[in-house]
């Protein structure tokens, strides 16, 4: 049945998580329950956290004596789809350290002798544990990032001004100074943080048009996370998100969560190392495949390859998209795939996609694509093994860049 194809390319629409030939470049697992604690590895020079989104109430942890106790609401939800919004323009992930537990048990964002005055054994666990992943995590950024990466810590604040504070550990009083800043253009110069929300619509302080808080104006400048995880060649930044875009339902805040991926990814591209599309297969057997949820707020669901693995033992990622290589196709046809694709969503080369449009009718639908060079005898869509979450498809060689151009066309930017 597979000898009918003298050479085919298998593309599946889902997204990767490292496999085990990449686990030295991947935190460790924690030692608290993953009912506790979220952790993700990735693929880009950047780490996310969110300490006060969780909503679990352990009925055996006693609760914190002191502190601030309500959650930011919807930032752990807000995290995880900032995540796959990233993914989605870059084909890689950044990795993702996240409390489930609600902040009334723990505050993980103060020391450990702050975070509550009467903490058990497991919310300590806990706090090592996240905090530790956090370390774990930005090693292995660093590593990706050749010595440089990014650590964005995620909150919501209850202020009333509306706007998106980002805090670099620098005090309202000094932003407010007639002195320039040691790091003027990171903060808020005009390609800082900062200006890229504003330029999307999603106004911030600090940024060129908003320097610093106004006199007596609430502003949280970065707590304890942005203050232990940096120096050497690790950088971070506190955003904190207003109410009411955060309260939104979960549709409603695709434009938030768009707009923090929009800003964020061009901070990498631009102040970073954006690692480049990998173009070299490895082997289908070595990657784990996770395929979308119901919808972008929830978690991804794994994907088993192990059934394609023997026929189709090759498999790179563009953007994300997994391309599975049949045993007859050799490099240099592999490359003319992965290159088409490759220009058709990234056209200016910048390694960040250009219309999100085709890729998400792509993931939406699940299909498969099999792409045929030429044929021994004729093939039909009943020789391709059926996973229920994909709808294969068989086009000629010469077909390829019509596909490409129809996702194109058919598309629907930004949803």
């Amino acid at each position: 049945m597979w000898a009918s194809w003298s050479a085919c390319a298998l593309l599946l629409a889902w997204t990767q998580q490292p496999g085990p030939g990449a686990d030295e470049t991947q935190p460790k697992r924690p030692a608290v329950s993953s009912e506790w604690l979220q952790v993700d590895g990735g693929e880009l020079p950047l780490v996310l956290s969110a300490p006060h989104g969780g909503v679990k109430l352990p009925a055996e942890w006693p609760v914190r004596s002191t502190g601030v106790k309500v959650r930011d609401t919807n930032t752990l939800e807000l995290a995880i789809a900032l995540r796959e919004a990233i993914r989605a323009r870059t084909g890689m992930a950044p990795f993702l350290v996240a409390s489930r537990v609600h902040r009334r048990h723990l505050d993980l964002n103060r020391d450990r002798s702050e975070s509550g005055a009467n903490l058990g054994e497991p919310q300590l666990e806990l706090w090592r544990s996240y905090h530790e992943s956090i370390e774990e995590a930005a090693r292995a950024a660093l590593r990706l990032g050749k010595g440089r990466a990014l650590l964005i810590d995620l909150h919501g604040h209850g202020h009333d001004h509306g706007l998106i504070e980002l805090g670099f550990a620098i005090s309202a009083e000094r932003l407010r100074a007639a002195t320039p800043l040691e790091e003027e253009a990171w903060v808020r110069g005009q390609g800082s943080l900062g200006a890229r929300l504003d330029s999307l619509g999603l106004a911030s302080v600090p940024s060129p048009t908003r320097p610093a808080p106004l006199a007596g104006q609430a502003y949280f400048n970065g707590g304890y996370t942005v203050r232990r995880h940096r120096g050497a060649g690790l950088r971070s930044i506190q955003i904190e998100l207003p109410p009411h875009p955060r309260r939104l339902a979960a549709p409603q805040r695709q434009e938030l969560v768009d707009g923090l991926a929009d800003a964020i990814v061009g901070i990498v591209r631009d102040e970073f190392v954006l690692p480049g599309q990998n173009g070299d297969p490895g082997s289908t057997r070595e990657l784990i495949w996770w395929g979308p949820g119901p919808d972008p707020w929830q978690a991804a669901r794994p994907r088993s390859l192990e059934r394609w693995a023997e026929e189709w033992p090759h498999a790179v990622t563009v953007f994300g998209v997994p391309v599975l290589f049949s045993r007859w196709v050799g490099p240099a046809h592999q490359r003319q795939v992965v290159d088409r694709i490759r220009r058709s969503w990234d056209r200016n080369a910048d390694g960040v996609v250009d219309d999100l449009g085709s890729l998400h009718r792509l993931r939406r639908q699940g299909e498969l694509l099999l792409v045929v060079e030429r044929s021994n005898r004729p093939g039909s869509e009943a020789d391709v093994p059926q996973p229920s979450w994909a709808n294969p498809r068989i086009l000629c060689w010469d077909q390829v860049q019509a596909w490409l151009d129809e996702l194109e066309t058919e598309g629907e930017p930004g949803n």
